[in-house]
């Protein structure tokens, strides 16, 4: 709820004056199309809440990619570590007897 919050905020106070700016003082939730009479779309609601949740996607993805670089790496990304000769001949050695490999 609190990132709800703050989210809305964001876009409320700090987003959208600065694109009321660029289009002419215009406040996306007034934004509407009289069709006659009391008929009404407001497509400025829609507006206004496609951009709150594209700023809620991008910051849920900024946090999420900062976790994952934060995150320890699994064991099966890590390179695996070089055998030595000794066990490399070994294996060989089974191999070539004809054992199932352990």
């Amino acid at each position: 709820m609190a990132l709800c919050n703050i989210t809305n905020s964001l876009v409320t106070n700090i987003i959208t004056p600065p694109l009321g700016l660029l289009l002419g003082k215009i406040d996306f939730k007034d934004l509407a199309l009289n069709l006659g009479g009391s008929v009404e779309i407001t497509y400025g609601v829609f507006l206004q809440s496609v951009l709150d949740f594209v700023i809620i996607a991008l910051v849920l993805f900024i946090i999420i990619r900062f976790m994952n670089r934060l995150a320890p790496k699994k064991a099966e990304d890590m390179p695996e570590a070089s055998k030595s000769p000794e066990l490399q001949v070994l294996e060989q050695i089974r191999d070539a007897i004809g054992h199932p490999k352990l």
